[in-house]
């Protein structure tokens, strides 16, 4: 990801500034939108996770806060509803969907026998409040994580095809300005600059070679 977000904007700096060669020139309709496109993407990515990282903790802030109103409350039933089980409602926070669940039962088990209880309409009307801000939040930080899979999958569809073209519009530039020229340097990534030095400094110890590889200018790996 790191080397696409410096050869997108790099090979539309040299398609535009060899705009004068035809061949060159070709590629500004395809790898200009092109390169625009997966930077474009790219940057989306990254808000997206940025937001699931804000998503997700003002999930798990909610599901703090209700299971704080679940324990608070279950400590008073406890003492004033007969059979009341307190260990089934005394779950570790973290586990979003199980304190929702617990919640809910407990809001249930009120409405059903606790007619008698003063403090009823109280405990239910935060606990449905607690319920509704709790499940609100697990639903968006559940919508971010599918929105970032699919953005995901969508920035490495067009990863592929920009290097596709890459490859082709590398081979084009070597092959009109020669692989010494800074627009080729640009256009390559640091393993395969390492691997062409090694392979030019071998071809000068053949002559026979460099003269073959000099008939086929546009032979590019």
């Amino acid at each position: 990801m790191h080397d696409v977000r410096r050869l997108a904007p790099a090979s539309i700096g040299v398609v535009q500034r060899n705009a004068g060669k035809p061949a060159i020139a070709a590629y500004i309709p395809t790898m200009v939108p092109m390169a625009s496109d997966v930077l474009a993407a790219i940057q989306q990515l990254d808000t997206l996770k940025t937001d699931q990282v804000a998503l997700i903790g003002r999930s798990d802030e909610q599901t703090a806060v209700l299971n704080g109103v679940l324990l608070g409350w279950s400590g008073r039933l406890v003492r004033d509803v007969e059979g009341f089980d307190l260990g089934a409602y005394t779950r570790n926070a973290s586990l979003t969907f199980d304190v929702t669940q617990k919640a809910n039962s407990l809001k249930q088990l009120v409405e059903q026998k606790g007619a008698e209880l003063p403090y009823r309409d109280a405990l239910l009307a935060e606990l449905t409040a607690r319920i509704d801000s709790a499940s609100a939040a697990d639903d968006a930080a559940h919508a971010a994580r599918v929105a970032l899979q699919e953005k995901q999958r969508e920035v490495r569809e067009l990863v592929i095809s920009f290097h596709q073209e890459l490859v082709s519009l590398r081979r084009t530039v070597r092959a009109v300005l020669g692989s010494s020229h800074l627009d080729y340097q640009r256009l390559r990534v640091p393993e395969r600059a390492a691997a062409e030095a090694a392979s030019d400094e071998a071809s000068e110890t053949k002559p026979s070679e460099t003269q073959s590889d000099a008939k086929s200018p546009t032979s590019d790996s």
